[in-house]
């Protein structure tokens, strides 16, 4: 990795001239990995399906015959139904890591002026909400729900909510937030 490409580097370059930085964390990425919540329900429709497979394989073996014709039974396409479901737990696995590592690509930042998220990735993603179109503000542990107008790549893409995920001092954060949104009400 270029030593340009780290993301405090690509933080300094998305700022304005004047604009500084009063707050700036990475998602923990760990954290996300190990959160029992994201892999319960995965876990329990694999196990699920990977036995509700070898049974209805186990019941549905060998050609059915019916009036002295041999042909195909619907019953035996059970166990294709119960690979299929075996292939989405395996997928619904697969959330939790993909969402780590989009974590260990992510900075947000507070500045002066507004709330950043930058991801770095494939391409470069910056969303960014300048602090006068925040509405509400909302923390929880270490998340914060900010609903706003939202700004990607310069571009604006709508209202909607702009998460803050697992990021380390998020009272910190929801503080400098709620400080920007009441600044922003008196103007």
């Amino acid at each position: 990795m270029n030593p340009d490409d780290s993301l405090p580097a690509l933080l300094q370059r998305e700022l304005a001239p004047g604009e500084s930085v009063r707050w700036q964390g990475a998602p923990r990425a760990l954290a996300e990995l190990l959160r029992p919540g994201n892999w319960l329900f995965p876990v329990l429709w694999l196990s699920g399906s990977v036995g509700w497979t070898i049974l209805v394989l186990g019941l549905t073996q060998g050609p059915r015959t019916i009036e002295g014709l041999e042909r195909l039974d619907p019953a035996s396409l059970f166990p294709v139904v119960g690979a299929l479901a075996c292939l989405q737990g395996l997928f619904m696995l697969a959330i939790p890591i993909r969402a780590a590592r989009r974590a260990a690509r992510t900075l947000h930042a507070i500045t002066d002026r507004r709330l950043l998220r930058i991801e770095r990735g494939r391409r470069l993603r910056v969303l960014m909400v300048p602090l006068a179109r925040i509405d509400s503000v909302i923390a929880l542990r270490s998340t914060i729900r900010v609903s706003a107008t939202t700004i990607e790549n310069g571009n604006a893409v709508g209202s909607g909510s702009f998460y803050l995920r697992g990021v380390p001092d998020a009272a910190k954060a929801h503080a400098l937030l709620a400080q920007g949104v009441s600044m922003s009400l008196r103007l």
